[in-house]
This record gives C-alpha cells, structure tokens and sequence, in this order.
C-alpha cells in the first residue's frame, strides 16, 4: 500500500496523503485538503518522496505506448553516442550539433526507443510542417497537430511553441516524450 497517490490535475500534481510534506514546490490545497505542486516539479517531487521514503502510485501520466514504432534511419556514431548520452542522463538534456548534423533523426531514434506518445515542440509552421512530415514519413500511425490552423491531439503530435504553452494545463499528462526544436526559443524563468 502506498502513503501516497499523485495525480495531474491543471497543469499541477495533485498529492493525496497525510503524510507532512517538506518540499519547497509543495503547497497546501485547502480546497481539496491535499497537496499540490506545479506540474513541471514532478521529477523533483518523485525524487522527494523517495528521498524520505514515501512511497507513491503514480497515475501522472496517461501516455500511451506505441507499440512497433521503427524508423528507417540509420545513426551515424556520433549520433548514436548523443543518443546513449541522452539516455544516461536519465532521457533529459539538450542537444547541440551543427545545422545538417541530424538532430531530428536523433529525434526520431529517441520517440523510436521510447515507443511512447510524444509531443514535438516547434517555434515556425515551417518546421511544424517539417516534422509533421517526417513523422508521417517514418511512423505508421496518425500524427496531430496543434498549431498552423490545425487542432488535433493524437499519440504523435506536433505542436507550435504557442499552442503547446496555451494548451499546457491540458495536455500536461498526455505525453510522456516531449522534443523541444529550436529550445533557444524556449523563455526562462525570470
């Protein structure tokens, strides 16, 4: 039996337990008499709980596998050691290779080696329209798209930074890849 459920709920995790909880992401939610924290925390928070030895039932994400996704592509060796590096780092980090080194094939082999709903972030319709393509292109199923006139959700999706940010709260659970082009376009926090 866990000492905790975590849930995503707006754009938060939603904490149902009665254990204390010391985490500075963490907040009383005296509406639902849980705990709550910014969707975005949930490494952080997981990486809590163990710490202190809480134990949890995830239900955060509803992303659903993707069973026989394979690509046609082939990975060169250094795009093979950035993807293993990827994977060390526990399937986080940020990718830099030059203009027409392969990035989005490296892209690709990741949703590949994942086989897990995916959401590809993008800052232009050029790119939108790009990688829409290649998914269609190298994975045998429906591929939506949010952004460019075009509001559709499915396991593969494509999405304009604008859209995914507007939709965030919404589909925060959906996926559990997210692919972020162009993330020098991404804002920080201030």
């Amino acid at each position: 039996m866990s000492d905790a459920t975590l849930t995503f709920e707006d754009g938060t995790i939603r904490i149902e337990t009665d254990a204390t909880l010391d985490h500075p992401a963490v907040e009383s939610d005296a509406r639902t008499k849980n705990h709550r924290a910014p969707a975005f925390r949930y490494p952080d928070l997981r990486e809590y709980l163990a710490e202190v030895g809480i134990s949890y039932e995830d239900r955060v994400l509803d992303a659903p596998d993707l069973s026989d996704l394979a690509s046609t592509y082939e990975l060169r060796e250094y795009q093979r050691e950035a993807l293993s590096a990827w994977e060390s780092e526990g399937r986080r980090g940020v990718l830099e290779l030059p203009t027409g080194s392969g990035k989005t094939v490296i892209g690709l082999k990741a949703i590949e080696s994942l086989q897990t709903a995916t959401i590809v972030v993008v800052p232009t319709i050029d790119l939108l329209e790009q990688w829409r393509r290649e998914l269609e292109s190298e994975f045998d199923v429906p591929v939506g798209q949010l952004g460019g006139g075009e509001q559709t959700v499915e396991a593969l999706t494509v999405s304009t930074y604008d859209s995914a940010y507007l939709r965030a709260d919404e589909l925060g659970d959906r996926f559990g890849l997210v692919v972020f082009d162009e993330c020098h376009h991404l804002g920080g926090q201030g």
